[in-house]
């Protein structure tokens, strides 16, 4: 970060902490800014739940899209807010015209990824300030109202209390609702938090998959064939309430298709269920300690 600057980089902080209690103050320092948006030439977008750090690219399991057209003025229009947010009086970023943006989205091609046109995206973006929840409210009513499937991957728990109904209740009246948890997690008290949740979740019909090999970072829900959601939030309480986050959701069939296939293909060569059985074989100290961290929450997410 030192040396951005002198290559010609503008580094702006999210929240530059003055005093070491910073980091422990309630408006300021649990509210990090979560998004991972890049932005190329006005025309070009990425966006999802990968950092720039290289064991990102190497043995982690992340989830990205790469969007072009008028979704990426909205992801431009985002960025802006942050950066006024971080340096008022910045010069933000320019947006192009819808029009500007759907003719060099049909121009452009990449060659060897998978890619979709014409498809409806609509961006979702959350602050701490935001009272109505937009995040929250998406995946839940995505849940409640998913007849067929509901899969998702997710990396970080727990989710809010509304959302652990609903994805029960799901289960409950006949949804196929499958998770794909990771079997080790890059903050410890974070798999056990997610263990704390396999016995209600398993009892309620929710089939539990662990990933096998790396560290699983993916934040993807697919849903009955027409809706799909990439972005950087955990379905937990930091990425619903206390976080800057953003999502695209995606409603089509042939991108929630092409993710379904994923989906099964991971289940079958990456990941190991766990089922009731697994639960009840485990040692009195690894229930005991995922209760007791459930019981007392996790700080982080």
């Amino acid at each position: 970060l030192r040396k951005m600057p002198a290559y010609g980089i503008e580094l702006y902080f999210s929240y530059d902490p003055e005093y070491p209690l910073d980091y422990f103050w309630p408006d300021k320092g649990v509210h990090r800014d979560h998004r991972k948006i890049l932005l190329t030439d006005g025309v070009t977008a990425y966006m999802g739940g990968r950092n720039i750090q290289d064991k990102y690219f190497i043995n982690w399991r992340d989830c990205d899209i790469r969007v072009t057209g008028p979704a990426s003025g909205d992801l431009a229009r985002v960025f802006n807010q942050n950066l006024d947010r971080v340096a008022p009086g910045r010069e933000p970023v320019h947006v192009k015209s819808d029009s500007v943006l759907l003719a060099a989205a049909a121009r452009d091609s990449v060659a060897g990824l998978s890619q979709h046109y014409g498809k409806t995206i609509q961006i979702i973006h959350e602050s701490p300030r935001d009272r109505k929840l937009p995040l929250r409210n998406c995946f839940q009513w995505a849940i409640e109202h998913s007849r067929k499937y509901f899969w998702f991957y997710n990396p970080y728990t727990p989710p809010s209390p509304s959302i652990l109904k609903a994805l029960e209740d799901a289960a409950a009246r006949g949804v196929d609702v499958r998770w794909i948890a990771p079997s080790k997690n890059d903050v410890f008290v974070e798999k056990w938090m997610g263990e704390s949740l396999y016995r209600e979740l398993l009892k309620a019909g929710v089939r539990i998959y662990e990933w096998r090999e790396g560290i699983l970072h993916a934040k993807q829900f697919i849903c009955d064939d027409y809706l799909t959601i990439i972005g950087s939030s955990n379905l937990d309480n930091l990425g619903f309430f206390l976080e800057y986050e953003v999502e695209a959701v995606i409603y089509d069939e042939d991108v929630t298709r092409e993710g379904a296939r994923t989906y099964l293909s991971d289940l079958e060569n990456e990941c190991d269920e766990i089922t009731l059985e697994t639960v009840r074989r485990w040692s009195i100290f690894r229930k005991v300690r995922n209760w007791l961290v459930r019981a007392f929450g996790s700080p982080v997410g």
